[in-house]
């Protein structure tokens, strides 16, 4: 069988943000986000720069179920 008759699989791109995009949009404090990292409940997915850029689709999990 050939892999060109494989059906093509997507990635989905999750949107990253930054603490100060973090703080403005979900009205959490930096002191919050820190918490959420020293409890393991959120890490950063890499940085640009001397900025921290997180996973939006983490950061709304966090969120949701509670830090």
């Amino acid at each position: 069988r050939s892999l060109t008759n494989q059906p093509k699989q997507t990635i989905e791109e999750d949107e990253m943000l930054t603490a100060r995009e973090i703080r403005e949009k979900y009205k959490v404090s930096r002191v919050t986000i820190w918490r959420m990292e020293k409890n393991g409940l959120l890490a950063s997915c890499g940085k640009v720069g001397n900025r921290a850029l997180y996973s939006k689709r983490e950061i709304e999990r966090v969120i949701r179920h509670g830090a």
